[in-house]
Parts: structure tokens; C-alpha cells; sequence
């Protein structure tokens, strides 16, 4: 095998591990909580509760009324806040 040869298959490599690696299978789950009023309710208790699993996580609004699952498995979720 040629040098170029063995040069364009480690580019071919190169971009393929690239895609590769680019591909996932969890999501982030964001929201923000607001009153009737439209403004932001810090320190709100958000629950995510898998429904296939039961698996439950939980977290709380910050200052700005925002929240944050990260790594979230694709699933149905009920969301209680």
C-alpha cells in the first residue's frame, strides 16, 4: 500500500471516530418556574419521575426560577413541581 493511500485511510479513520463519538443517547430536561404573575419562584422543589422505572430525580429552581436535569435517559417523565 502507498504512503497516500495509507495516509487518506487514517483521515477516512480520523473523521469516522469523530462521528462516532459525537452521538448520545441522554438529554437535558430544562425549564424555568414562574407564578401567575410571569415572575420566577427560586427554591422550587422539581421532581422528574421516570414512568417505566419509577426512578425519581430531583432538584430546585434557582434564583431565577430555573432548572436543570442533565443525563436524562429517554423516557416518559412526569414533571412535579
Amino acid at each position: 500500500m502507498s504512503l497516500k493511500r495509507m495516509a487518506q485511510m487514517l483521515c477516512v479513520l480520523a473523521l469516522l471516530c469523530g462521528c462516532v463519538f459525537a452521538q448520545t443517547t441522554t438529554a437535558t430536561l430544562q425549564g424555568t418556574v414562574t407564578d401567575p404573575g410571569d415572575a420566577a419562584v427560586p427554591g422550587a422543589s422539581i421532581e422528574a419521575k421516570n414512568v417505566s422505572t419509577g426512578v425519581i430525580r430531583s432538584t430546585t429552581s434557582n434564583a431565577e426560577g430555573f432548572f436543570r436535569f442533565d443525563s436524562m435517559l429517554p423516557a416518559v417523565y412526569n414533571l412535579t413541581i
